[in-house]
């Protein structure tokens, strides 16, 4: 059997309206820069909890200048898992926000403006 559903003109425009909102709305949720915003921030929240951000830098700045590389690779072969996943995060939403912004530099017309 087949139904049909009749709508007045106003039920019919509200129907519409609402998928339209509704998909301007995921649209906006699924923004990349929103999307790796949102990553950023749980991760950078994630790091502040388990880092002391000054003992690092105080034991950063007491280390000669050429010991910084093995500084670094101790201090990340002796990090916490959620310390490392944290920073592999940040780093994975800074990328993308740079990849996206260039992609949309490239993609932007050229403006050739007059000289008069």
């Amino acid at each position: 059997m087949l139904y049909v559903v009749y709508m007045n003109q106003n039920q019919l425009q509200k129907n519409i309206m609402r998928r339209v909102y509704y998909a301007f709305a995921i649209r906006l949720i699924t923004h990349p820069l929103l999307v790796s915003g949102v990553v950023f921030g749980g991760a950078l929240v994630l790091f502040a909890r388990n880092v002391h951000v000054e003992r690092v830098v105080d034991a950063f700045l007491s280390i000669p200048v050429s010991h910084v590389p093995q500084f670094i690779m101790s201090a990340l072969a002796q990090g916490e898992v959620v310390t490392l996943l944290s920073l592999v995060a940040m780093s994975w939403a800074c990328y993308r926000v740079v990849r996206y912004l260039a992609t949309v530099t490239v993609a932007m017309p050229l403006q050739h403006y007059a000289v008069r």
